[in-house]
């Protein structure tokens, strides 16, 4: 059976073309929604809000800042996509808020979750608590179902409502959502270790303080200008850091990439919590090792779908490709899409630019992923 039994794009934010396309897909016998919109489009709870609470099918999606769709990237749009099972949708709010009512929230739907196949998880990329999210997410379930999903929110960093539920479009929350359906995903990333590794001695959520017993930004930049032609003066913050993240090493051994945002004082402000006491990396990379591993990953994905017993039928593609990816790459981009798409030959491709991504690890935990593409096969 197909995963997607219709799919549409509509100009936003315009609730009647977008009512119009609901009802429309409603009608091939789609049992939920996925909604994924452009943060271009402007949609606001005032205007989507009476269209989202009238759907008569679970529904959940979030606004991007781009969305994906076979090689296509698009900058503005919103694709909603019949899904043929039902989902089983949670919505957990406020999730910056006290780790009790989080553990709460959690504890409760955990009978739900465990009875799905698949858990996609979409979350506000721009919570101060998307860390904490995923990784009581994990504690709360474990390695199984297996577990995907995204960050939503907007390029230009400032929280606003961002994830589509029957509720509303909502902020400061996270949607998970169990699936009858057995996936196969892969991620990766690409990027290599520069130097290191050096000790977090100082570490408050995701901001890092110090490397070695000396500030963070100091290490930092000392070992970018040793080990390369960039000088913090010269070149703007951002045209660094998206060349040269940098890296964790987890208790899987792999590298999760960490995007610092800015600089406070002495400290790096990352995309992510870094841990105490964890290994840290400088690392690099170019357009030949990214566009590899993600054509490396959509390769895996295709290999391990065919080989099972689920699914053969269908080959639909959920991708979430880290925005800040797109932003290295910059024309490149183009050719990751046109190589992912290459190698899992037919089917359809549907996703997004995300702000960050999650998964299991290869030994299970879930994780929240930056500069990573997630592939995702149904």
């Amino acid at each position: 059976m197909r995963f997607i039994t219709k799919h549409m794009m509509c100009a936003g934010p315009d609730a009647r073309s977008l009512e119009a396309a609901i009802a429309e897909i409603t009608e091939t016998g789609a049992s939920s929604l996925l909604i994924l919109a452009c943060d271009a489009d402007g949609w606001t709870p005032e205007i989507i809000d009476p269209v989202l609470k009238r759907s008569t099918l679970p529904l959940f999606g979030g606004i991007f800042p781009s969305i994906l769709k076979q090689s296509n990237c698009y900058n503005n749009g919103t694709l909603i996509l019949g899904l043929s099972v039902t989902a089983d949708v949670f919505l957990v709010r406020d999730i910056s808020g006290s780790l009790d009512a989080l553990e709460h929230s959690l504890d409760e739907i955990a009978p739900h979750l465990l009875r799905a196949k698949t858990l996609f998880t979409i979350v506000d990329g721009l919570s101060k608590s998307v860390e904490r999210l995923v990784e009581n997410l994990f504690y709360t379930v474990g390695a199984q179902p297996s577990t995907f999903g995204c960050c939503a929110g907007s390029l230009e960093l400032v929280q606003k409502a961002c994830l589509f539920s029957n509720e509303g479009l909502v902020a400061d929350a996270a949607l998970i959502v169990g699936l009858p359906r057995f996936h196969f995903s892969s991620v990766s990333h690409g990027w290599e270790i520069l130097d290191g590794p050096y000790l977090v001695t100082g570490a408050q959520g995701n901001k890092l303080d110090s490397l070695n017993y000396l500030p963070a930004f100091d290490v930092y930049r000392e070992q970018l200008e040793s080990n390369t032609e960039f000088r913090f003066g010269s070149n703007d913050f951002f045209s660094i850091t998206k060349i040269h993240p940098l890296g964790i090493a987890n208790a899987c051994g792999e590298i999760l990439v960490r995007d610092p945002l800015y600089i406070s004082g002495k400290s790096l402000v990352c995309v992510g919590d870094i841990p105490p006491f964890s290994s840290v990396y400088l690392l690099k990379g170019d357009e030949s090792s990214l566009i590899a591993s993600s054509a490396e990953a959509a390769q895996w994905v295709k290999k391990a779908h065919y080989n099972s017993h689920h699914n053969r039928d269908s080959n639909t593609t959920l991708l979430f490709d880290c925005v800040s990816r797109s932003l290295f790459l910059e024309g490149a981009f183009k050719h990751e899409l046109q190589e992912i798409c290459d190698q899992l030959g037919e089917g359809e491709i549907f996703g997004t630019l995300s702000l960050g991504e999650i998964s299991n690890s290869r030994k299970g935990p879930i994780e929240l992923l930056n500069k990573a593409a997630v592939v995702a096969m149904f």
